[in-house]
């Protein structure tokens, strides 16, 4: 049975929408959760009327309001695991595939969507960010940068593990300790994990649970901490990132915080020292 678009509406912490959907000869009306940039359709049900369907669609805003998620999809895992284990197996063998070091490059868990497209796309948007990331930074300079931009975005000074020589090639940012752990001896590492910093503090400013760390939110937010504390242009960063569909659709009002970062003074970078320095 064909069917046509009808009723989105579209949650950007989670990257995620609930979507109505009329069948092309207006019998039936399927209510489902979508991630974007997935196939799957998740929570699905079945209405003969566009009333029912909204109805419970609403059911469903309020009783996920405050959800992540990894919540939203665990509950629909465990609805088709009481039917049978063969969607489960299934969801949890993508889940696996994406943390298998072959498929890893090209593929994301189901609830960080965007992550390896972000990734792929700092390392060759521009001559300038490649630089940044590879520009060092000593400890001094990273404390001193996270105390500066803390200040800018108006959330609390993280706290730095400055571990340079670390053998693994990722850092991380710990949002339970409010911690950054350096791995990288890169300024534009240490930008990119001070971003989530501000992510999760935002998020958690608005009552939304912190769950998709890679959304259009976040990459709003990465590159204005580009833009402010690397030099880099902030208008030619958000074209190229929209023109990678980073940035998902136009923000909506449940989720519109984000706008007070641009009437923020921004941030006069001071001239880069020579010579030795330090910071991902």
């Amino acid at each position: 049975m064909q069917k046509s678009y009808f009723e989105e509406h579209y949650y950007e912490h989670l990257d995620s929408s609930w979507i109505i959907e009329q069948s092309h000869d207006g019998d039936t009306y399927e209510l489902f959760f979508r991630v974007r940039h997935s196939p799957r359709r998740f929570h699905q049900h079945y209405f003969e009327s566009l009333e029912e369907a909204q109805a419970d669609l609403k059911k469903a805003q309020a009783y996920y309001k405050e959800a992540s998620i990894q919540e939203i999809l665990k509950d629909n895992h465990d609805r088709y695991y009481a039917r049978g284990p063969v969607w489960h197996l299934f969801d949890m063998t993508l889940a696996a595939a994406a943390r298998i070091p072959f498929l890893n490059k090209d593929i994301s868990p189901l609830c960080d969507k965007q992550q390896k497209a972000l990734y792929r796309f700092e390392n060759r948007v521009s001559e300038e960010l490649r630089d940044l990331r590879n520009q060092p930074v000593s400890k001094e300079e990273a404390l001193s940068f996270l105390e500066a931009a803390a200040a800018l975005y108006n959330v609390s000074v993280p706290k730095l593990a400055y571990k340079p020589t670390a053998v693994t090639s990722y850092s991380w940012y710990l949002s339970d300790s409010q911690t950054i752990e350096l791995n990288h001896n890169s300024l534009g590492m240490l930008m990119h994990e001070f971003a989530h910093h501000v992510h999760c503090e935002k998020l958690i400013e608005a009552g939304h649970p912190v769950s998709n760390w890679h959304s259009p939110e976040f990459v709003r937010i990465l590159m204005n901490v580009y833009a402010d504390f690397g030099g880099l242009d902030r208008d030619k960063l958000l074209e190229f990132a929209n023109q990678e569909n980073l940035l998902g659709p136009e923000p909506h009002e449940n989720l519109s915080w984000y706008d007070r970062l641009s009437a923020l003074p921004k941030y006069q970078k001071p001239k880069r020292a020579t010579g030795k320095g330090c910071a991902p």
